[in-house]
């Protein structure tokens, strides 16, 4: 990494996919110098002008992780400031905090409470305890509990792992779906050792248009200091997977409820909090909380709330330009097409979504994952990615129809070591 000469202090970023992406320009268009961290060949915010790219040796673990960095962190004289941008990067914040805090600024939460709030069952206790509307939702630590309930557990019901981003389900699933008691029943007969890391939550009547996301960004009193609203109207995989297409959205007692639960609970720095909107009566059930920065946080910048150099701000002693930022603009529509057209191909196959209408959401879009005019590479190298896999694709049909039997594998975009897990 070549030395960096700066006057203001330095920006480490997390992971260099689509969310590091995004916080690499809101922090790089306001003269911040930025140092991005990446593990995997196809992170484009390597690519951005915004950011000096350092690329993880290959195998890492997370003690030399901290190791790697803290040599990095020496070659400046201000402390860093970091952002983790997926929830292995945070969890090592956390697990790391007393190593990192004598050389880089970051907001720190106590130990147990990024535990609970990072577990499905910590987050059960956590909704319970402060009265936040939730689906229900259970956990069993033995066969014997699940049999003498299961026939009260409601359908159509998801597993989910206990930790938030752990592949701790059989065939390391994210989750798994199913509509009736009798396919679940034989999935856990068939898994008993996988139990104690499976919850149960009945899946409410939401789904594409119907997940609702607030974010909130806390001082280290735990005062509001920057909120947006917005609602998921695609992800991939449908339902249940990363945004795909949002759309801000006002809703400020969706905003008020993130910020008094996460102000009693003391917690500072950045998350954002997921809620479904029940299709039938209009009812919103708190589903998860992200805690570090979102997915399309692209979104949250054109819509005027930069985030990251609010945070920034906050960490550095540096002046906040208005103290709690109350106004997005709102109805803007951010776009991740390369993920999008996997969720238009889902939903066409089902009969869920057509050519047509797929292509007017698309003429919506203002904001995007990759595109910007005035840092074209990322997206230059996403779309190169994107017609490579689309043309193996069709050349394997058109092999297949020849009556060629042989294997191919469509072409694929380079490949680097295994990232550091996935930011919704």
């Amino acid at each position: 990494m070549p030395r960096i000469a700066a006057n203001t202090p330095v920006a480490f970023v997390l992971d260099l996919d689509v969310n590091g992406l995004a916080v690499v320009r809101s922090l790089g268009r306001e003269s911040i110098p930025v140092v991005g961290l990446y593990s995997k060949a196809g992170d484009i915010g390597r690519f951005s002008k915004y950011c000096t790219a350092v690329r993880l040796p290959e195998g890492i673990v997370d003690s030399e992780l901290t190791d790697f960095v803290l040599k990095l962190a020496d070659r400046f004289d201000e402390k860093p400031v970091l952002f983790p941008t997926t929830d292995a990067y945070a969890q090592w914040v956390s697990d790391e905090q007393v190593r990192l805090q004598d050389r880089f600024l970051f907001h720190a939460n106590e130990r147990d409470l990024f535990t609970k709030l990072n577990s499905k069952l910590g987050i059960i206790s956590l909704q319970d305890e402060h009265n936040m509307p939730a689906p229900w939702t259970r956990h069993y630590l033995s066969m014997r509990d699940f049999e003498a309930e299961v026939s009260d557990i409601p359908t159509p019901v998801i597993v989910k792992p206990v930790d938030t981003f752990s592949r701790c389900l059989p065939d390391k699933a994210k989750n798994v779906l199913f509509s009736d008691s009798d396919p679940l029943v034989d999935y856990v007969a068939a898994h008993p050792d996988h139990l104690q890391n499976m919850v149960f939550q009945q899946v409410v009547t939401s789904g594409d248009g119907h997940i609702l996301i607030s974010t909130v960004l806390l001082d280290r009193e735990s005062q509001p200091v920057m909120w947006y609203t917005g609602r998921k109207l695609r992800q991939h995989l449908p339902d249940y997977g990363v945004t795909t297409f949002g759309v801000s959205e006002v809703n400020e007692g969706l905003a008020q409820t993130s910020i008094d639960f996460m102000r009693a609970l003391g917690y500072r720095g950045i998350c954002t909090l997921e809620f479904s909107e029940d299709r039938k009566t209009g009812e919103h059930f708190f589903l998860e909380v992200n805690l570090r920065s979102y997915y399309h946080n692209q979104l949250f910048y054109d819509c005027g709330l930069n985030f990251p150099h609010a945070e920034y701000a906050l960490l550095t002693g540096r002046p906040l330009a208005q103290r709690v930022m109350r106004l997005q603009r709102e109805g803007l529509h951010w776009l991740d097409f390369n993920r999008d057209f996997g969720s238009f191909y889902h939903k066409m196959r089902n009969g869920e979504l057509g050519l047509r209408a797929w292509l007017r959401s698309l003429a919506k879009a203002r904001s995007f994952a990759a595109f910007a005019t005035d840092d074209l590479k990322p997206w230059l190298r996403r779309s190169f990615s994107l017609v490579a896999i689309l043309a193996g694709f069709l050349l394997q049909k058109i092999r297949r129809r020849s009556g060629d039997t042989s294997t191919l594998t469509p072409p694929q975009p380079p490949r680097g070591v295994r990232g550091r897990g996935t930011s919704r």
